[in-house]
């Protein structure tokens, strides 16, 4: 039996070569069949199928830029890539009428392990390859190649091979056409800023992007506080249409594109809110440059619109509206309120304010912005609702975290190791272990956090939510109440909750004040941006104030009276104030009396004691109401009537004692109605403990075997 050798990939030029090495005995009759002096090669004339066998390449001879075969334009020429490293050289010429060249190059089956490419190179008066000035920019095995270049007049050369050279296909032939035309787009050149093609406000330009990473270059000038509409319309085409407006400086201020463009219309019609006075340039372009189309054209309106917000431009920390050209002070009183009024013009419009300050190291401030929409049908404002919604930002300096620029301010120097350990820095623990900071390198030199964030929330998903359950929505407004820690300084940034809208027509207004917290007590719990859930009561239990129980049952006794109450204030938005008193009569059983009251006003205030982590008395509860009557009242005594109120001598540590508002939710049973926080600096809560009786008193309570209990 004859041993069978298939040799693949051959090339065929050096056949006789390789066949003289060859020696193999069993094999020599199968060699000698295809090792003759002339190898049996296919040329269209020996092989009735016109095409190369298994074991053969067909043979050409363009395999230098100077043997380069001519191409005719428009007009297909086929080849193969066989032996590896093949390469097809080929010449052709852009007449100086055209500009635009296309090249069409594909395999006759996908089923093909070559990753075909192709690269244009300019040429000398000889024909030598020079420098390439085109290739496909992205390539894949067996797929097509249909791509348009933009290349001056001359003449070129056009080689095909397999992109990484490591691969050839003897039974499958590749298609190419290249062909030439004048570009359509009357405004070319102006593939750059120095090139760029003047237009005016309200001007119509039509144009194409008529070769791969083609760009159409505009310029406008714009004056001082205006917004600029940019309009991109086209039919469906073979790139994704997109525009970009860019500063002097070749900064991008906004961008967008059209990425379903090869499947239906362009109409991209966006407010770009701008920094200043100058020149614009806008770019239309493909979204990634790899696609184009000469037949079908695209246009272009730029609009510029005088921006109604006089604050503008403050879309930065670094050009901040100050609120008050001095610093305000905090007193024991309300500041005057600051007012401005503003407006989001463009997608993305943030409007940032500065407040320095004095003396408010245990300050609170108020701050809102809510949109003047009274004017709206209800119908308008649940559509005003869907598009815009208000938000407010409170950003604080971390001093800690010097900076000078924004990238630095990714990251606070100031460790954690959870996201509590972030508490009043928007409580967000990256994976490095540092606080996440606001992105922002403020005018201070330092990096800017934010510490609250507000924003008009109701989902549509719930059905109060929804137009058909009110006729009109909620106001469009957005309220901070926190407190100041302090910093000579703090910004406000009033933007859309989306950076989606744009209402340049629809202002709002933002009011700030500031004062001291009435609470003397403060701190008493740990700030965050949101109550937490579940609440970290050991935590909160931290910053109790201790406060007496006072002992009415001794020879001297010092019971509750006008001098001994505790006062307190839910001063500003989450708000909770925790108290500690020791444990009255450790180791045995006593009686005791709480006494409580609390002005009218906002505030649904809820008192209950805990011991350790766990609720153990709700002293009083409230409904929500927009507005509570004054309450006052007693828990415990020693009379049948009363409640039991008590200590134990099974109870070994302290208690402790919770102040808060109580919040409404919406049918979800977890979302908080924003106008359920209430807070108030002006009504106040008063309390006092005591112990009237050194034992178990029944009633009111009951004594079991193990002590004294309800």
């Amino acid at each position: 039996m004859i041993p069978i050798f298939t040799v693949y990939g051959l090339d065929m030029k050096r056949t006789n070569s390789l066949c003289l090495g060859f020696v193999v005995v069993a094999a020599a009759a199968l060699l000698t069949a295809s090792c003759s002096g002339e190898p049996d090669l296919v040329d269209g004339e020996n092989n009735a199928n016109n095409k190369p066998t298994s074991a053969q390449c067909e043979r050409d001879e363009a395999n230098r830029a100077e043997d380069a075969v001519a191409l005719t334009a428009g007009e297909s020429t086929t080849g193969y890539i066989c032996p590896i490293a093949d390469k097809d050289w080929y010449r052709f010429s852009v007449p100086a009428s055209d500009r635009v060249v296309q090249v069409s190059l594909a395999l006759a089956s996908a089923l093909s392990q070559l990753e075909l490419t192709y690269e244009i190179w300019s040429t000398d008066a000889a024909g030598k390859a020079i420098a390439a000035v085109s290739r496909p920019l992205a390539t894949a095995i067996g797929e097509k190649i249909d791509t348009t270049e933009c290349i001056a007049p001359g003449t070129y050369a056009l080689v095909v091979r397999d992109h990484l050279d490591s691969a050839q296909d003897v039974r499958h032939r590749y298609e190419l056409v290249v062909n030439t035309l004048p570009d359509p787009d009357s405004n070319e050149p102006n593939d750059d800023a120095s090139k760029a093609t003047a237009i005016v406000s309200g001007q119509a330009k039509s144009g194409t992007v008529a070769c791969r990473g083609d760009e159409d270059w505009f310029a406008i000038d714009v004056p001082a506080r205006h917004l600029m509409r940019v309009r991109l319309t086209s039919a469906k085409a073979a790139y994704e249409p997109t525009f970009s407006v860019k500063t002097a400086d070749g900064e991008t201020v906004v961008r967008e594109s059209n990425l379903s463009g090869s499947v239906k219309e362009t109409a991209l019609d966006r407010y770009v809110g701008l920094s200043g006075a100058g020149r614009y340039f806008v770019v239309v372009s493909d979204d990634n440059g790899l696609h184009a189309d000469p037949k079908v054209p695209y246009q272009l309106t730029v609009d510029l619109i005088e921006d109604r917000d006089t604050n503008e431009p403050n879309n930065s920390a670094a050009t901040a509206t100050p609120l008050s050209q001095n610093a305000v002070s905090c007193g024991t009183s309300w500041s005057s309120t600051m007012e401005f009024r503003g407006t989001i013009g463009a997608p993305g419009d943030n409007d940032w304010y500065r407040l320095p300050l004095q003396g408010c190291e245990k300050g609170i401030i108020e701050a809102e912005m809510v949109f003047d929409t009274a004017s709206m049908s209800n119908e308008q404002q649940w559509e005003f609702a869907s598009k815009l919604q208000a938000t407010l930002t409170m950003i604080r300096p971390h001093e800690a975290t010097s900076c000078t620029a924004d990238a630095q301010c990714a990251a606070l120097e100031m460790p954690c190791s959870e996201n509590l350990g972030c508490a009043g820095y928007f409580e967000t623990c990256r994976a490095d272990r540092k606080c996440a900071g606001a992105l922002v390198c403020l005018p201070e030199g330092v990096c800017g956090a934010n510490q609250v964030q507000r924003r008009y929330a109701c989902s549509n998903q719930l059905p109060e939510c929804q137009p058909s359950a009110a006729p009109a929505p909620g106001k469009n407004q957005a309220i901070i109440a926190a407190p100041l820690f302090g910093e000579n300084v703090v910004y406000l940034r009033a933007s859309d909750f989306q950076a989606q809208a744009a209402m340049p027509d629809v202002f709002y207004t933002l009011r700030v004040r500031v004062r001291n917290d009435p609470d003397d007590h403060e701190p008493s719990n740990l700030f965050t941006n949101l109550v937490q859930n579940p609440l970290p009561i050991s935590r909160h239990q931290s910053f109790a104030t201790e406060i007496p129980v006072h002992d009415c049952t001794g020879e001297q006794p010092e019971c509750c009276s006008g001098g001994t109450w505790i006062r307190g204030h839910i001063a500003y938005e989450s708000d909770q104030d925790w108290y500690k008193y020791e444990h009255p009569c450790r180791g045995d059983d006593c009686t005791l009396r709480f006494h409580y009251r609390v002005d009218a006003g906002p505030v649904d205030v809820v008192m209950n004691i805990y011991r350790g982590g766990s609720l153990w008395y709700t002293i009083f509860d409230n409904e929500q109401r927009d507005t509570q009557p004054a309450i006052n009242g007693v828990l415990g005594g020693m009379s049948a009537q009363n409640k039991c109120f008590y200590g134990s001598k099974l109870h070994n540590g302290d208690y402790y004692l919770h102040v808060r508002d109580i919040f409404e939710l919406y049918s979800d049973r977890a979302t908080v109605k924003p106008e359920s926080r209430n807070w108030s600096a002006d009504q106040s809560y008063s309390f006092c403990v005591e112990k009237i009786s050194n034992q178990c008193e029944v009633p009111p309570c009951k004594l079991f075997d193990n002590g004294c209990g309800l």
